[in-house]
């Protein structure tokens, strides 16, 4: 799902536990992984990290990442500069992984995409499973 504005962009992505590779279970292992797979897929002239910590989303353990990354590059005509917020929460009693990534190009304008990101945070409710499942 992505909700997106003329400069901010946010995405929320969902999948089960059991799909994250071992190495990554933890919150926190899975947003430095993550992290790295943007490095290495969108080929960043430089990539930077601003802030990490834990959190706690309604009783789950969650990772929080802010960076930035430069795209721009001599076949860029324009500066291709983001900086991006993410939050990971693994939720065990629904089986389930949940990340929101916050995209924005100038960080003056991330106001609003901050409050709505801080909503959606404090939005997350978890399901047990045998509520998932449909009787």
């Amino acid at each position: 799902m992505v909700i997106e504005s003329k400069l901010n962009r946010i995405f929320a992505s969902w999948g089960g536990l059991q799909s994250i590779p071992e190495g990554y279970r933890s919150p926190q292992a899975h947003s430095k992984a993550s992290l790295s797979k943007l490095a290495k897929a969108r080929n960043p002239r430089e990539i930077h990290l601003l802030a990490r910590s834990d959190l706690n989303v309604n009783g789950h353990n969650a990772a929080f990442a802010h960076f930035s990354i430069d795209r721009s590059g001599m076949l860029l005509r324009k500066a291709n500069k983001r900086e991006i917020r993410s939050i990971h929460v693994h939720c065990p009693d629904s089986d389930r992984f949940f990340i929101l990534y916050l995209s924005s190009t100038e960080e003056e304008l991330v106001g609003d995409s901050l409050r709505i990101l801080d909503r959606l945070k404090e939005s997350f409710a978890c399901h047990e499973k045998r509520d998932l499942i449909a009787t």
